[in-house]
């Protein structure tokens, strides 16, 4: 299966010029610009073997992954709801059919929560805490569509379903601010077939012993998430999320404050995946991965579908559109 490249794909612009979304396509960094020295592939971690039952789910959704064809994915390179509050989102996110729509409404409805929740906001009026609640409605919908999505079986219906029980929550952030940001899913480099064979992978090196089988899935906020959702699913593990964002000013990782305890909770002691969409030079997998090993994680690994540099990082697997790394 191979990638087709971004003229290739289908682009679908449907918000006029009115919704004031002006974008430029980014650059795409050629690989061969930098030639760095490359360590040399690393040997097996030594995975304690997978366990029978394990082995026969993993293989079973890995058989779904393989016959699961992406050639006609559509890639919506933008908001495609123009939406511009979070009433305006669900309105137009609830009853949409096609597929691809829905994996953008997802995840323009899960960043400009998660950041805003990062940010704080005074027009939320003491309804922060259902502004969580949603924000873990839209992470479970977002689980469980993307995980029906990449095995060939996106489930509609249960998504407007879901979308429908979260309407009389809605009106706890309708005047909280809706602020959007571009991904790379979708635009620069990676899209569905992309994104399969990089699930494909991590299945796969599992099956091999190459990794351990997670206990703990951690979301790069806010791009992974079309990437790390279906893994949690395809996984059976629970997900949470950890933002470091140059272009945001994080000097340090962010968490949601009411998400702490939970992720410390889940990492501590346990075996972690941290995932991410594009790694540029390794600065902030690093960041979220000490953050993980400071809640007390007893294996660490990164992995990204995408990689144009790393400085920070070791380099463990390099495969196409899959890249795992632990700390040096």
């Amino acid at each position: 299966m191979f990638l087709r490249s971004p003229v290739e794909y289908q682009q679908i612009h449907l918000c006029p010029a009115s919704c004031g979304y002006l974008y430029k396509r980014s650059a795409i960094r050629a690989a061969t610009m930098f030639k760095r020295k490359r360590r040399p592939a690393a040997e097996p971690t030594g995975a304690p073997a997978v366990s029978p039952v394990v082995r026969e789910t993993i293989e079973a959704k890995l058989a779904q992954l393989t016959k699961t064809d992406f050639s006609n994915a559509r890639a919506y390179e933008e908001n495609v709801l123009c939406a511009s509050s979070f009433p305006e989102w669900f309105t137009a996110a609830r009853d949409l059919q096609d597929p691809d729509q829905i994996r953008n409404a997802l995840y323009y409805g899960f960043q400009p929560l998660y950041d805003m929740l990062i940010r704080g906001d005074r027009q939320l009026d003491g309804q922060r805490p259902e502004a969580v609640r949603i924000l873990d409605n839209i992470i479970d919908m977002g689980v469980a569509f993307l995980t029906g999505y990449y095995t060939g079986e996106p489930d509609v219906q249960t998504f407007q379903e879901r979308m429908r029980a979260v309407e009389p929550r809605i009106s706890a952030i309708e005047r909280a601010s809706y602020q959007t940001k571009f991904r790379n899913v979708d635009h620069n480099g990676i899209y569905p077939e992309g994104i399969a064979l990089f699930l494909r992978r991590f299945l796969e090196k599992v099956l091999e012993g190459k990794l351990e089988t997670p206990d703990y899935i951690v979301g790069c906020a806010c791009g992974a998430s079309e990437i790390a959702m279906p893994l949690a699913g395809l996984l059976d593990t629970d997900i949470g999320f950890i933002r470091r964002s140059k272009r945001r000013g994080d000097n340090s990782p962010k968490v949601v404050s009411e998400h702490v305890e939970v992720l410390r909770e889940k990492a501590r002691g346990k075996t972690i995946a941290c995932i991410d969409d594009y790694v540029c030079t390794g600065a902030s997998m690093k960041l979220v991965m000490e953050k993980i090993a400071d809640y007390g994680a007893s294996s660490i690994v990164g992995a990204s579908v995408n990689c144009t540099g790393n400085d920070h990082l070791y380099h463990e697997i390099r495969e196409r559109k899959f890249h795992t790394y632990r700390l040096r």
